[in-house]
Order: C-alpha cells, then structure tokens, then sequence
C-alpha cells in the first residue's frame, strides 16, 4: 500500500510527463514550420524519461526517420530532430534517386592534365622485359557544372612507351589497364588533389628501339563498365579536348647494345686426334651498331663454341662448349663507337672429328650473358623477336677432315641362289667392287664396311626401300684391308635373303646396292665419297641401281571353261558349278600366295564378252581356290567352282552368253607380273546359253467347272477352277496380262482338229495378271463365261477342253515354255449330251400337262 505521500510523488510525477508531452508536440510543430532541428528536455531526479512523437511512444535512447530528409531520436525524454539542408543543383536535368532527401545532378567528371612521374631509378634496354614504376597525379576541372565521383570500376588507366611527347605514334609495349582493383574504385571528391600510387608499368617490345622508348605515356579513361553511387550516370571527359587525358614523361635511361656481325679464327694448340678433345685458341671480333654506348661490369658476354651439320649452325651440336670465356674476359669492356675483340681464348673441342663425320662446320655463338651486371639486353640487328636465339649472332665455316678416304664408283652382280617366288625372301650372292682414288691411305683394322641392298622405285634409289638389308657383310668381309694406293677394293660372295622375286613386279623396279664405311671402324677413319657437297653419312654412300625384271610372272593365253549340261533359269538365283583352267604361256613362272586370282563371271550379249556385263558376279573363286599356285611349266587349275549367278529381274533374252574372266586378283598377298597374250581377250571365254535358258515352264492343266441355270436354246453360264502344274525350278512371274485361258468343244480327247464355239481368252484382266509363285501351281479359280455346254457330246463334238497359254502381250516379257511341244497345254474331258435329257424330259412333262 502507498503512503499519502507516495501517491502525491506519483501524481507529480505523472503530471510533469503530461506537460511535458504537450510541449513536445508544440515544439515540434514550430519547428516544422520553420525547417529547423528542435529540442525540449525535462529532467525529473534520476528517472530516465520515454519521448512521445506524434502520439506514438519512443523509449529513451531510439531513434527514427520521419521522412528522407528528417531524422529523430529520444534522449531522456527529449526529442532532437535533425532535417538535412540540400544545395542547389546545378545541371539541367537534375534527378532524385529513391531514398535520397536532395535532387542530384548526374557524376560529371572532367580531367585537365594528366602528370605520371617515373619513380623508380633502373634503366630500361631495348628489346628487353622492362618495368617502370610510377606516381600518375591527375587534375581535374573544377567547375560549377563538374562534381566528384564515387563507385566501383571507375578508371582505366593505360600505359605504353613512345617516341613523341604526346604520346602519338606507335604504342611500344601497350598495356590497356595498369590499374589494380583498389585503384579502378578511388574515389574523386571535388576540389581535393588525386594521384594513381603505385603504379607498376611492365613492358617489352622485341623490336622497339631506344629512340622509340624515349617517352613514358599514360591516358586515364572511364572504367567499361563503371558503378557509381545512387547508380548515377558517370559522364568522363577531357578538357578542353581528349588530348589532356594522355600525359608522357620522359623515359629512363634506355641501354642499346646492338651486334651486327663478327670475324673469328681458330687454331688447335696441340696435335689433333680425331675423337678426343683438343685444346684450341680462338680469336673473336664483333662489331655493334654505330653510337653504341660504354659498357663496363661483370659477366657481360657469351662465347660458344660447336660442330655443325650446316652452314646456319642449326640443328644438333656436336661437341657444344656453351661458354668459353673465363671470368674476366666476360667483363670486357665494350667501348663507344668501338668492336669488342677477344684474343687467344683458350678451350677443349673435339676437332678433329670436325670435317671427319656428319658435322662438317665449326660454329662459334656471341651473346650477351644470362645476368649481366648492369643488366642490359643483347640485340642482333634485324633480330625477329626478343629470344635468346633470335638475339644470338652465330658464324660457321667448313671445316676440313682430317681423316678422309674418298671412294669413287661401285659394281655390283647378283645372283640367286634359291627357287626365286614373290612375297618370299630367296637366297642371293653378291660380289662388288669399290674404285677409290688412286692415292688411297691404308685402311686395316675391324668393322671397316657396310654394305647395304634394297629395291627401289629410283634408278638412283631414292625414296621408300623395300626389303631394306643394311648390313649384308660379315665379320671377316668387313675388315678387308683396302691397300695403300691401290684404288680398289674387291668384296666377294656376300650372301644374304632378299624378296628378288617382288622387285620388279611391283612399282619397285630397280635392285639397288650400297657402300659405304663401317658405323664404329676401328681404327677410326672417315668414308667419303668424291664430289659429296658435305660430311653427312647420306651423302657419303656409294649407291648404284640396276633395273630388275620381274621374275614372277603369270602369262596366260587362254582359259578354260566346262559348264557341262547346266541351264539358266530366268528371273531366279542359280547356283552353279564350273570347272576352270588357265592355260600358260611358255614363260610364265611360279607364282605362289594368297587371293592371287580372280575370275568374274557376267551375261553379255556378244560371243567375246564385249559391251555391258549383265548381273556381273566380281569373284566367283573361294579363298582357297584364289590361291592356287601357278608351277613353272604347268596350267593354272580352278576345279569344281561353285557360285550364284543371280537372275531376278533377268530374262533368257538377256543372257545369251555366259562369261568368265581370269585376271590377278588387286588383293594379291605377293606381287607379281600378269599377262593376257595376246592381249586381255585371250583370257576371257563366253558360253552359249540362248538354248539352255529356262523360263515357266507348264506341265499340265488340272481343271473342273460348274453349270449354272440357263433356257435350252441358250449358252449356259460356266465357272471353271483350273490348276495350272508347273515345273518346281520355274521362277516368279509378276506383272499384267500374263496369262491366256481359252475353252472349245472339240472332236478327239486331245483337242485337235477342228474347234467348234471357241473363246480364246475367259480370263479377265485381274486373272489375267495373276502372279506365279516359284514352281508353282498357278490358281485359277471362279472364271465365269458364258457357252453352249448343252450341244457338246450330242454330236460330232464330245469334248469340252481348256487350252493355257502365256498371254498375247505380257507386261513385262518373260520365257514361258511347256514339257511337249508347242507353246499351249490343252486338257480336254468328255461330255455327255445334256440336250437330248432336256428334250426327254421337256416332253414327258408336256404330256403330263395335257393329260
């Protein structure tokens, strides 16, 4: 329970807070009015009293926003309001993004002059990878219509090496940004200084000079895709012109060291022995583009030494000395406007092997060293680019053997020793004979020879080897001695296999044989071979070709083909059987292999086969059959063949003749010579088959038939099924108007004689058209037609028969044969007299009507 003085406190209290309030709001109100921050404070002791704004309650300590231009917060019952002044804005078209209190105008920025300062102290050379540092101040135009700018990816700043203090010209080593992230977003406020640090400019240009690197450049632009604040548009230019966004200053100390050329000498201080190192004394003077500058230091310079095959010192290096400069000569001082000389460097080289083997140059390399002190860059005038071995100058020249035998000529024989077959390698012998100069040195000693052999397509044996034997001597043939001045050297009887039996039956034509000098001749010597343009191993072999004909041949005169009794049917697939042989001519020899042959078999319409080959079967021979060998001396034979001429869409008339061809199957696993003499037609036989060609061929006509009601004096109506047999090989026959059924009454069972009341054709076109399967039979069923059945078998004419027979003009053509002669089966029944019963009967049912 409150004591009377509690409750009188609380009261106080509580009317104080209400007082408080309404004065607030009246505080406030003025000071809307008046566009300015407001305050009212009431203390009471130590209670810490709650703000009442536009009757909503805000404890001590909130705070809040009214509206985007004012801010409100509570502080013991106090409220303190601040309401932003906004400036004017001074751009036509000023815009108010969303959640700002003042209209804005958008981002324009103008630069006036651009000032990069170089503030590293190293020098840059030409040619070389350069790196400059820099401190770039901008200034900017500070007019009433510019302002400041703030975002993300603002700038671009771009950077290059010049020959022109604007900048213009040739851009040498251009970089489009040297700006780092942090950089491209600085933020630009108005009337405050601006600088780019540090930036790090890396340039190189292989062919930039010192006279193009006399300016550094820089240009400042708009960021490509920049974001300001309030995403504002940011507008960037220069004034009073773009040229004010580029600003230059002058390079650094630029270094050109440019060789053009150098002269050297070489001498070996000591007896030279080819295949061991020999101490040599070089002598070296380079020249360098005129105005060259001093320079002096350490580890400046690189001198190699190396064995060439060519004259441009490209390729592999023999005996490669990469430096032979020792410490203070690569120090030498190289002087203004004067050649570097180096006098009696001494190194080890393989000398004497120079001249002696494939490298026959002796190459020295200058350049400038891998870490100079000063660094600088070495150039080669002309140089294509800024690599080491672009910027190397290099300088060969023939170097004489100091070892050499020279060979002139070389004769050969060959011989086989086998039984020579294609595809197979056959024993051969060999002698040959090597001319030399005639004031030879002595060669003795061990593995002093190589002789090779291979076919050729080349009289010169150029190109592809086949059958390639590099090494066909033996141990004692290759150490023959060749004699001091004896010019000739005799190497008998080297034996090795080779396939003599394919050279000359395929596009190599030519057996070749070559000489030359051993791969590890012991002694060392070198082989070489009179009027060689060099030292290289292909240049110096001796190699001499002969022509070689072939020694498998397949020569036919004739061929052989028994068909027997066999026929043709046509429009079907027939599986036949022929024996073949090959008839040979005198000179034809082994031929021995796989898939040698081929024979084809086709129908033409000549007796030799000329003209377009019908239903060509391209191989009619089994794999087993196509590799029959041909023995010297004897016919090639091809027995029981078997095969599928197919005639489906064929007809008799389409193969009058049935041909074979024998020719060398393209597939052949061995090469060898193949001829048709007296020329292609020899081999190439066609047999008769105009007689021996089959068709439809009918056997018999099994028919019955229905009468149907009719008056006496009128022909009754017939439907006859018949059943045409056919023999079982005759093929399909499809198409219009095939077929021909007639009827007649005739006097003798087998349908001669005189016909009476006949129809040629009962057949409509639908059964006309009616389609033979392969051997049949053919049904006919339901052929309605009209004839006088009731006057057959009361006369002369006893028999009713049908006659079938292939229609008049069937489409398409086709063979239609029977079993007896003539081209018509007539089946024939007979008859009893229908009209005398009728007659009977009508009468006897007259008289019962009368009675």
């Amino acid at each position: 329970m409150y004591s009377s003085k509690d409750k009188l406190h609380h009261r106080w209290h509580a009317l104080l807070l209400a007082i408080a309030c309404v004065a607030s709001f009246a505080v406030f109100c003025q000071a809307q009015e008046s566009s300015q921050s407001f305050s009212i404070s009431f203390s009471s002791g130590e209670l810490l009293l709650p703000c009442v704004y536009r009757g909503i309650p805000y404890l001590h300590g909130d705070s809040w926003k009214v509206d985007e231009c004012t801010t409100c917060d509570c502080d013991n019952a106090t409220v303190t309001c601040v309401i932003e002044s906004c400036p004017p804005a001074f751009c036509a078209e000023p815009v108010k993004p969303d959640g700002e209190c003042c209209f804005l105008c958008p981002y324009n920025v103008k630069a006036k002059k651009v000032l990069p300062e170089i503030t590293s102290t190293n020098t840059i050379a030409e040619g070389g990878d350069n790196s400059v540092s820099l401190n770039v101040p901008i200034k900017f135009q500070e007019a009433m219509d510019t302002t400041g700018v703030s975002g993300e990816d603002l700038w671009i700043l771009s950077a290059w090496a010049s020959s022109t203090p604007d900048g213009r010209g040739t851009k040498y080593g251009f970089d489009r940004n040297v700006l780092d992230d942090n950089q491209m977003d600085q933020y630009y406020k108005k009337k405050e200084k601006f600088n780019f640090a540090p930036i790090n400019f890396e340039f190189s240009d292989p062919m930039a000079e010192c006279e193009d690197m006399k300016y550094i450049c820089v240009r400042i632009d708009r960021g490509d895709n920049p974001v300001a604040k309030a995403n504002l548009d940011f507008q960037f230019s220069g004034y009073p012109d773009e040229s004010v966004l580029t600003g230059c200053t002058a390079s650094p100390e630029c270094i050109g060291i440019v060789a053009q050329e150098m002269d050297w000498t070489i001498e070996p201080v000591e007896t030279v022995i080819p295949g061991e190192q020999t101490t040599v004394s070089l002598d070296n003077y380079i020249t360098f583009r005129e105005n060259n500058p001093l320079l002096s230091g350490d580890g400046l310079w690189r001198m190699g030494l190396f064995g060439s095959r060519n004259e441009q010192g490209t390729g592999d290096r023999f005996s490669y000395v990469s430096q032979t400069l020792n410490r203070p000569q690569q120090g030498t001082t190289l002087n203004p406007d004067a050649p570097l000389e180096f006098q009696a460097v001494e190194t080890d080289f393989e000398m004497g092997s120079i001249g002696c083997n494939e490298y026959g140059y002796i190459c020295v390399e200058f350049t400038g060293a891998e870490n100079p002190i000063p660094n600088f860059f070495f150039r080669v005038e002309d140089a294509v680019d800024a690599s080491k071995e672009a910027n190397t100058l290099t300088s060969c020249r023939e170097q004489e053997c100091l070892s050499n035998v020279w060979a002139e000529s070389l004769d050969w024989d060959l011989t086989p020793t086998d039984r020579v077959l294609p595809g197979q390698e056959t024993g051969v012998s060999i002698d040959s004979t090597v001319i030399f100069e005639d004031d030879n040195r002595e060669v003795a000693g061990t593995g002093l020879w190589k002789k090779g052999l291979f076919g050729s397509r080349n009289p010169d044996g150029s190109g592809e080897r086949f059958n390639y034997r590099e090494q066909i001597l033996d141990r004692p043939q290759q150490g023959i001695t060749l004699e001091r001045d004896s010019g000739m050297l005799d190497v008998p009887e080297a034996t090795t296999t080779f396939e003599i039996g394919t050279v000359g039956c395929n596009d190599f034509g030519y057996v070749c044989v070559e000489f030359t000098g051993g791969d590890d001749p012991d002694p060392l010597y070198y082989f070489r071979v009179v009027g060689s343009a060099n030292a290289y191993p292909e240049e110096n072999t001796l190699v001499t070709c002969k022509e070689q004909e072939c020694l498998a041949r397949a020569i036919f005169t004739d061929l052989d083909v028994d068909l027997g009794d066999q026929e043709l049917v046509e429009n079907k697939n027939n599986f036949l059987n022929v024996d073949l042989s090959g008839i040979t001519a005198d000179d034809s020899t082994n031929v021995i292999g796989d898939e040698l042959w081929k024979v084809s078999a086709y129908a033409s319409q000549n007796p030799e086969g000329s003209g377009t080959k019908v239903g060509l079967v391209d191989q009619i021979l089994d794999p087993f059959t196509a590799a029959n060998d041909l023995n010297e001396g004897e016919n090639l034979p091809m027995e029981d063949v078997d095969f599928d001429f197919d005639m489906t869409g064929l007809r008799c008339e389409d193969v009058p003749y049935l041909c074979f061809d024998l020719d060398k199957n393209p597939d052949a696993s061995v090469n060898f010579y193949y001829e048709s003499r007296p020329n292609e037609a020899a081999t190439t036989t066609c047999v008769d088959f105009r007689d021996r060609c089959k068709g439809a061929t009918a056997i018999d006509v099994e028919w019955d038939f229905d009468i149907g009601d009719a008056p006496f004096e009128d022909p009754a109506p017939l439907t006859i099924d018949a059943d045409v047999l056919f023999e079982p090989d005759s093929p399909n026959v499809d198409g219009d108007g095939l077929w021909q059924l007639g009827v007649f009454a005739a006097k003798n069972p087998e349908g001669s004689g005189p016909r009476k009341d006949e129809l040629t054709q009962i057949l409509d076109p639908l059964d006309e058209s009616t389609p033979l399967d392969e051997g049949g039979p053919l049904n006919l069923d339901d052929v309605e037609f009209p004839f006088p059945i009731n006057e057959v078998g009361c006369g002369e004419y006893n028999f009713l028969c049908v006659e079938f027979k292939k229609g008049e003009a069937p489409s398409p053509e086709f063979k239609f044969e029977t079993q007896g002669e003539g081209d018509t089966i007539i089946s024939c029944k007979e008859q009893p007299c229908r009209g005398a019963l009728l007659l009977l009967l009508n009468s006897i049912l007259l008289n019962l009507f009368l009675l």
